[in-house]
């Protein structure tokens, strides 16, 4: 079974009703500081995806946000999920005091069952 992403964002409040329907609020891009290291209090990453194969099946979802040069993990996360009867994954994560080291565009890796399926950049820019 392939995954692919179809979706990634970033927002201060998010939650999933039992009825599918997605209610985002504060939706982002970036983030901004005057300095680093800094930690950002809290955050949602909504992260929908489709398989290739339509069929009820139970994954292990991973997260990782590594620094801008893809050499340190700052943040990783992995969980059991699963597709629904469409063969979609939707899932809204809570980040709560996320670092983030330096400024750059940090880079946000998804995986299923320890294959990834797809990155993101999230940019930290400095503000003065």
């Amino acid at each position: 079974m392939k995954f692919t992403l179809e979706n990634l964002m970033m927002c201060d409040y998010a939650s999933l009703t039992n009825t599918g329907k997605l209610n985002l609020l504060g939706i982002f891009e970036s983030f901004y500081s005057k300095e680093t290291p800094f930690v950002y209090p809290n955050f949602f990453l909504i992260v929908d995806m489709v398989a290739d194969t339509i069929q009820d099946k139970k994954i292990k979802l991973g997260i990782k946000l590594f620094d801008p040069q893809k050499k340190n993990v700052e943040k990783q996360i992995e969980l059991d999920h699963k597709t629904n009867a469409k063969g979609k994954i939707r899932a809204v994560l809570n980040l709560p005091n996320t670092e983030f080291k330096s400024f750059g565009d940090h880079i946000l890796e998804i995986s299923i069952d320890g294959k990834v399926v797809g990155e993101s950049k999230i940019s930290v820019i400095e503000r003065s």
